[in-house]
């Protein structure tokens, strides 16, 4: 089932499309950062699927910039993932991770809901 959903794209709004079946990942990020380019590294080589969007905390355009810049300046980046469609502009899913994430880690959090769902 395909649904058109808003994902962040580098700190803007655009439309997409994305199965719900599949696993969506946002990654809150910020200007200038090492450690966000290293986690970006990471992401590329995760081989379980997923939807992406970059978030960027320090863009004042971006939907909710006051907000998620106030939880996470201290923190980029910080990974969340969801499988179902968001219930409104906060709901990005359950945080995966902080400032450094290995490959194995992300793909370990992804099948744990994988595994919950086809065992259902």
């Amino acid at each position: 089932m395909w649904a058109a959903r808003h994902l962040y794209a580098q700190g803007r709004i655009a439309q997409r499309f994305y199965s719900t079946a599949k696993p969506h990942i946002t990654m809150f990020t910020g200007t200038d950062c090492q450690l966000c380019e290293e986690a970006r590294e990471v992401l590329a080589s995760v081989a379980t699927p997923f939807s992406l969007s970059l978030y960027n905390i320090r863009d004042d355009a971006a939907p909710n910039a006051a907000y998620w810049r106030r939880k996470y300046q201290y923190d980029i980046p910080v990974l969340h993932v969801r499988w179902e469609e968001p219930a409104d502009a906060y709901d990005v899913g359950s945080e995966i991770g902080r400032h450094r994430f290995t490959q194995k880690a992300i793909e370990q959090a992804l099948a744990k809901r994988s595994c919950r769902e086809t065992s259902h």
